[in-house]
């Protein structure tokens, strides 16, 4: 699979042009909603491989859901020293210039979303991996079991102060079929029975495995934006310079149940 899939959102995008700025008419937004909607069910993601402005982005944004969180994605090492507050060990973040290996967001997040203010000079390549063939490397009883696996995460208590931990499943069944839901490889449980143990080792092959034939690169430009579906693809990104100028705004986007079809 590559990026062209997805050229026909690209294609509807050049036919709405020129754009109203800030704002499109309601007519265009809601019809290229319809695109974006379409693309995510059939391929896990929607590449907006022409350059618009971040007011109408995020307009496309609230087409598809509730935005629960923005984002400024930068390479801010106080930041990323920040973010390990309250954690027992040093954990990956997207502040660090080192590379982010594959994995999904916060369980709550349907959709996710990357607006590109400013690229890497050299790379910022985005990473993605689509889970939908898992039935092809696993068992159902073994997918089951993988279902039954919580993968912890630290989440910001609101009001309170101080960091919470919540619980998502590694792997769920949605849409007739089993794919990843939630899978942070560097949190993943220890405290597991053997049988578990080994169907996560097994995951991870499996993650390796489908790197090497199946990895869709996207290096977004000024302008260009990206939306994913959470609970079905994978993402991640090579390394970086410590003075890398690549800015992105990232949304989470909680969209109605069962919206996107996959």
């Amino acid at each position: 699979m590559n990026p062209s899939m997805s050229m026909e959102t690209a294609e509807a995008l050049r036919r709405l042009n020129p754009f109203p700025d800030p704002a499109m008419a309601a007519a265009d937004l809601q019809q290229l909603r319809t695109t974006l909607v379409d693309h995510l069910s059939r391929y896990g993601f929607a590449y907006l491989a022409t350059p618009i402005s971040e007011p109408l982005f995020e307009a496309l944004a609230l087409q598809l859901g509730a935005v629960a969180q923005r984002n400024d994605i930068i390479i801010d090492r106080a930041q990323h020293a920040e973010r390990q507050r309250g954690r027992r060990s040093e954990a990956p973040t997207v502040y660090q210039a080192e590379s982010l290996g594959l994995h999904t967001d916060v369980a709550s997040a349907d959709l996710l979303a990357w607006y590109c203010v400013e690229q890497d000079d050299h790379d910022g390549t985005t990473l993605l991996l689509d889970s939908q063939n898992m039935s092809d490397y696993f068992t159902a009883n073994e997918l089951a079991m993988l279902s039954q696996i919580q993968n912890p995460y630290l989440y910001p208590k609101p009001g309170l102060g101080g960091l919470g931990v919540a619980r998502a499943p590694v792997v769920a069944h949605g849409g007739g079929r089993y794919r990843i839901f939630f899978y942070i490889p560097w949190s993943l449980p220890t405290k597991v029975e053997p049988a578990q143990a080994d169907l996560l080792d097994k995951l991870a092959q499996y993650v390796r495995s489908q790197q090497q034939t199946e990895l869709i690169r996207i290096r977004l430009a000024k302008g260009e934006g990206l939306f994913i579906d959470n609970h079905r693809m994978l993402h991640g990104r090579g390394a970086l310079p410590e003075g890398s100028k690549r800015h992105l705004i990232r949304y989470y986007i909680e969209t109605p149940a069962g919206e996107i079809a996959s």
